[in-house]
């Protein structure tokens, strides 16, 4: 059965996203109380604003990095000096347009933050990067590996943050200066590493010709994607100011706890779709995603409203608020991105694309509306009808494709519940057989 195939993969990508959201759960937790709202605002603002540039430039070349990885591994040395050549135009027309447009970027996206433009392109390094490493692990299908440096590189956040504002006491510039330098140098030699061990370094203009077309059709897609998940944090910043945005990106990550699941699956869904071409397997995990995610926000919803003020501060109180409007959007995205990971990995990233482009602009018309009358909850209002949105179109999308009825998609059956518990079973068992053996021993 293939999704006994593809578990195991699943379970390890997951067990990374959860050491992922454990580290960027002290690392929010160290800059909320290190910097206070104004000042988390002003890091999600730097932060957000340098991964939608690193995205923009690169074209999503990631994307076509786990796609034609995932198809033929031996094309690892190519691609891998491909991604640099990217990387290195990127990167270029990043500080071109930071240099030239500076003083365009301080008065809409960076309002109120002062950063240098060498920093914020040593940042966006950084970020391409980080994103290089987890497409090429992807697309080799090395998920337990991806899953030790997902979490060990914010657990380096973590250090590093600790380390600039706990004991250097350096300011927000200095803590992005050092945070880029030390990424930018470990990452680059784990891509080193990586390239050294391919076979062959031959290099195939019709190749890269053929990458850049899947990167340029899935392009449009990510970057809409952006818009509808980080725009709002730029209409904040602009109509209500760094502490409204601190406040609301601390909602957005409690209710994003949910999004490691469906982020886990993806990660996982796509390369193996591209290989196998499986027609089914997307609807069946749509069915367990629906389940499971459903069940954990039972748990996850008094969690977040009892321990957001002791943990933060007293300032993020009202994250809890925002958090009950997100919630349902992030129950949406999750569906939507099963869906377009299915899509993609059938090689049409560009309805994809179509669909991301519509929410985008719905997203942005909805925070014009609905932000500088309600401020932070109308941000929150405006992502989960968006992301209800996509969701919707996404839908659609898959029935004309595959032809399985929505109903498949979305309606649990029997053997889905009874294999949620087989699963739960299975890790209670392992579990007590972990502690006994450590007691023996």
């Amino acid at each position: 059965m293939h999704l006994r195939k593809i578990s195991a993969d699943i379970f390890a990508s997951f067990w990374g996203e959860c050491l992922l959201f454990v580290f960027a759960f002290i690392l929010g937790v160290l800059t909320a109380r290190f910097l206070g709202a104004d000042g988390k605002g002003k890091f999600g603002v730097i932060y957000i604003a340098a991964g939608l540039l690193s995205v923009i430039f690169s074209a999503r070349f990631h994307l076509s990095i786990t796609y034609h990885l995932s198809k033929n591994k031996d094309m690892l040395g190519e691609i891998i000096l491909y991604a640099i050549l990217m990387g290195v135009l990127s990167i270029s027309c990043i500080a071109v347009v930071t240099i030239f447009f500076h003083n365009f970027l301080d008065k809409t996206l960076l309002k109120g933050v002062n950063i240098r433009w060498s920093v914020l392109v040593l940042l966006c390094a950084s970020i391409y990067l980080w994103d290089l490493l987890n497409a090429l692990l992807a697309g080799l299908f090395l998920f337990k590996v991806r899953a030790i440096f997902m979490g060990g590189s914010y657990l380096l956040k973590s250090l590093v943050v600790l380390l600039a504002l706990g004991f250097l006491t350096l300011e927000l510039e200095g803590l992005f200066l050092l945070l880029g330098s030390v990424e930018t140098i470990i990452y680059s030699l784990a891509v080193l590493a990586i390239l050294f061990s391919a076979k062959s370094f031959r290099f195939s203009l019709s190749y890269l010709l053929r990458m850049l077309r899947y990167s340029f059709q899935s392009f449009p897609g990510m970057v809409s994607d952006l818009v509808t998940l980080r725009i709002d944090v730029f209409f904040i910043n602009y109509f209500s100011g760094p502490s409204q945005v601190g406040i609301y990106t601390v909602a957005v990550s409690m209710a994003n706890m949910l999004l490691y699941i469906p982020t886990a699956v993806r990660s996982v869904l796509m390369p193996y779709v591209a290989r196998h071409m499986d027609r089914e397997i997307t609807s069946k995990l749509s069915r367990l995603l629906i389940l499971v995610m459903g069940l954990l926000s039972v748990v996850i919803i008094p969690l977040v409203w009892i321990m957001i003020t002791p943990i933060y501060g007293q300032e993020f109180t009202f994250s809890r608020v925002l958090f009950l409007f997100l919630l349902p959007g992030v129950m949406f995205w999750g569906v939507f991105i099963l869906l377009a990971s299915d899509v993609e990995g059938r090689g049409l990233p560009w309805r994809i694309s179509a669909v991301s482009m519509i929410s985008a602009l719905v997203l942005i018309g909805l925070d014009l509306v609905l932000i500088p009358r309600f401020n932070s909850v109308g941000a929150a209002i405006a992502s989960s009808i968006t992301h209800g949105i996509s969701m919707i179109l996404a839908v659609r999308l898959y029935y004309r494709i595959t032809g399985i009825n929505p109903v498949h998609v979305f309606v649990p059956k029997p053997e889905d519940i009874q294999l949620i518990f087989k699963y739960v079973n299975n890790l209670i068992i392992s579990v007590k057989s972990t502690l006994a053996k450590s007691s023996t021993g």
